[in-house]
């Protein structure tokens, strides 16, 4: 396995991180797949901010009935507290992994796109000065 994985990185349209291997479309997609996988994972467990802190609080001394659905629900579910938070983090991970991978496409064009925005803003004025021009010569 390991050779495999030297191989591939001696060659330079391979690279490590999936995410990179796809186009800027693909990778979209997928993003916006992974965000609504998390949502529906998040209301599945009914997850929010409001209800994380009863959900996994197992100290306390009597359970929220938030906590006691959320343990109903995974036991009707065949999963324990700790496989619903690594999941949860896993999806989190993907999310922000698909996020690094876009912000670097995007520094990659960066300079690309500040230069045709210059480009319009040029043509713009250019043309809202020979407009300018030409009135004047009418009158």
């Amino acid at each position: 396995m390991e050779e495999v994985r030297k191989k591939r990185l001696n060659k330079p349209d391979y690279s490590d991180n999936f995410f990179k291997e796809l186009n800027i479309e693909n990778l979209d997609s997928f993003y916006q797949r992974s965000q609504r996988e998390y949502e529906d994972f998040k209301a599945y467990f009914k997850i929010n901010e409001q209800t994380n802190k009863h959900q996994f609080n197992n100290e306390a001394k009597r359970p929220h009935p938030l906590r006691v659905d959320f343990l109903e629900l995974c036991y009707m579910s065949g999963v324990v507290e700790e496989n619903v938070k690594i999941y949860d983090k896993l999806l989190k991970k993907r999310i922000k992994d698909i996020e690094a991978v876009i912000d670097i496409h995007f520094e990659l064009i960066k300079d690309v796109i500040f230069e045709e925005k210059e480009e319009k803003r040029d043509r713009d004025i250019e043309k809202t000065f020979s407009k300018e021009d030409y009135r004047q010569k009418i009158d």
